[in-house]
């Protein structure tokens, strides 16, 4: 028995500086840089290439208790309106990319036809 989550983005796009900031978040460098070294950690460890050493835990802990600090220290509810926000920014963009897709399909179905029709010798 699996569990489903979903699609999921991989978790370094999830700290994408853009995305983070554009609803209210932002990662100081440093801590960025540490999250990507316990990952690293994470990775060697999950695929057998070495276990994590003792320093590595404990520096591993000191990583998350520091994002933990940092994540109570957000306005919860600022980032809400800020991704609600960011939720219609995207469904927008998404719907007129649709639409400007649709059109350029439609635009070369007609453009096909017309050549059949050229082919065939009618207009």
């Amino acid at each position: 028995m699996g569990f489903d989550f979903g699609p999921r983005r991989p978790f370094v796009m999830e700290l994408s500086r853009g995305r983070l900031e554009r609803i209210g978040i932002s990662i100081d460098e440093a801590l960025v840089g540490k999250i990507d070294q316990i990952r690293r950690i994470r990775n060697i460890a999950a695929h057998g290439q070495n276990e994590p050493s003792r320093e590595d835990v404990a520096r591993t802990i000191d990583v998350i208790e520091s994002v933990e600090k940092h994540l109570r220290s957000i306005n919860v509810e600022e980032v809400k309106r800020l991704v609600a926000l960011e939720r219609d920014r995207y469904e927008t963009q998404r719907q007129e990319f649709m639409r400007e897709r649709r059109s350029e399909m439609e635009m070369r179905h007609m453009q096909e036809k017309q050549e059949r029709l050229d082919l065939a010798g009618g207009n």
